[in-house]
This record gives structure tokens, sequence and C-alpha cells, in this order.
């Protein structure tokens, strides 16, 4: 659909010699959003089937350069190419961009967030511990909950 290529509708009047009038009245219909929104959607399909073929050749170059080498643009004595090792750094930097896809696909963390979190309570703690200390208090009474995660809220305190 000429429309969701340049999305002016004067350019596809001119390109398929019909009024510009009646481009625009198309616009004002109910199937034409539907149209472009099945349009946009076969696009994005090919769009991903494309993605996949470049993806799987260069998961398939990334394993051979790894079990083989890399190319240095040099021929040995043999007339073959000579190859060296990837780099360290280079291995490195492609391991953990696959590690974090693969998380990503896997609906699985990426990163820590608010490792500071934990920091907090345990700040909280220390602070509301202290008071039972200046005051002299025998007990305190609260509930105490597992916390693995900086994701909770701290537990709260109540003093008799």
């Amino acid at each position: 659909m000429r429309y969701l290529l340049t999305g002016n509708v004067t350019e596809v009047s001119l390109a398929m010699g019909i009024p510009r009038t009646t481009v625009q009245s198309w616009k004002s219909q109910e199937w034409w959003n539907d149209l472009i929104v099945a349009v946009r959607q076969e696009h994005n399909d090919e769009l991903d089937a494309r993605m996949t073929r470049i993806m799987d050749k260069t998961f398939a170059e990334l394993e051979d350069r790894i079990e083989h080498g890399e190319a240095t643009g040099k021929l040995g004595a043999d007339g073959k190419p000579i190859k060296l090792p990837v780099r360290v750094r280079d291995l490195s930097i492609t391991g953990a961009i696959l590690f974090d896809k693969r998380q990503l696909l896997r609906s699985l963390p990426t990163a820590i967030k608010d490792g500071a979190g934990l920091s907090a309570i345990a700040t909280e703690l220390v602070q509301a511990f202290q008071l039972v200390v200046q005051r002299g208090e025998k007990t305190v009474e609260g509930t105490a909950e597992r916390v693995t995660g900086g994701d909770k809220p701290a537990p709260q305190l109540r003093r008799r």
C-alpha cells in the first residue's frame, strides 16, 4: 500500500493516477484503518523473517569463529587462510550480550534492580534498634519476614 510508504495523500494520488479527493475520502472510511493494520502486520512479519534469517547467519558465523578462529587476511605457507583465536575481549562482550538477550527471551532478569533497597532496609533496622537501646526497652514487637530482594518495603516495628 503506497500510502504506508509515503504517508502523503498527494504523492499517492499522483503515483496511482487517482484524484486526491478520492484518496482523502478513502482515509475516512472504516475499512482504511483495518487495511493499514493488516498491511503493517504483514510487513512486520516479513521484517521478522528477514531479521531471523540474518540472526541465524550471524550465530552460525559466531560459532565458526569461536571454534575455528578469525581469518587474518593472510595466507599460510600451505595457502590456507591464517586464523587466530577470537580475542577474549570480543568473546566476553559477545557472551554478555547473548546472555542478556537469552534472559530476556526467557523473561528472566538481566540486572539486579535496586541493590540499594536492601541497604535502606538494613539502615532503617539499625536506626530502630538504636532507639530501642537508647530507651532501655527490653522487647521489640513486630513481624519478621524474609526479604530476598529490594522490592519489598522495610518491615515496620511497633513499640510498646
